[in-house]
């Protein structure tokens, strides 16, 4: 059961960053095109909130104890619910009005390819997909026989977290 807590709270962990990518990359420079003041504010407000919760996120992947898994997830899920919210009742009306619907459409569909794509995949994750293809053959056959040679059966190895932010401790709650 620790290992499947710690599981799923990884798969939350990357859907949390693919929806904060996709809205930072395609949605939110759409909204600014609008040139709204009021909309404009609300973008600076989600990013913020965006940040709180990548912060949220590094802390539970920074946290070792299952123990504190829940009080993490709990954290996130306060964020996420309020930046949720927000997004709904007052930025979505909003660019409803101003914004022609073909225009969100387009972006809509945007949005859907680049997650079907995986492009939105963490930052530097990219970097590092791109290094491992950049290896040369033998580099990689003279690893796996100091290894152990793995056939193509063996399971893959446990995948490694990112280290926490700074401060990554106990989560915050969002603002009232």
């Amino acid at each position: 059961p620790a290992r499947e807590r710690r599981t799923t709270a990884e798969k939350i962990c990357r859907e949390l960053e693919v929806h904060t990518r996709l809205e930072e990359d395609l949605f939110y420079p759409a909204v600014r095109t609008l040139d709204d003041p009021k909309l404009r504010e609300m973008v600076d407000e989600s990013l913020r909130e965006h940040a709180q919760i990548k912060e949220q996120v590094a802390g539970l992947r920074a946290e070792p104890k299952n123990e504190e898994l829940d009080v993490h997830l709990t954290g996130i899920e306060q964020w996420v619910q309020h930046h949720v919210g927000e997004e709904e009742k007052e930025m979505f009306p909003r660019v409803e009005e101003l914004m022609p619907e073909e225009r969100r459409a387009e972006i809509a569909s945007r949005m859907q390819a680049r997650k079907r794509s995986r492009r939105a995949a963490p930052k530097g994750a990219k970097k590092a997909a791109s290094a491992k293809r950049t290896r040369k053959p033998a580099a990689r056959a003279t690893r796996g026989r100091a290894r152990g040679a793995r056939t193509k059966s063996a399971a893959p190895r446990k995948a490694r977290h990112p280290k926490a932010a700074p401060g990554g401790g106990a989560p915050r709650a969002p603002p009232p």
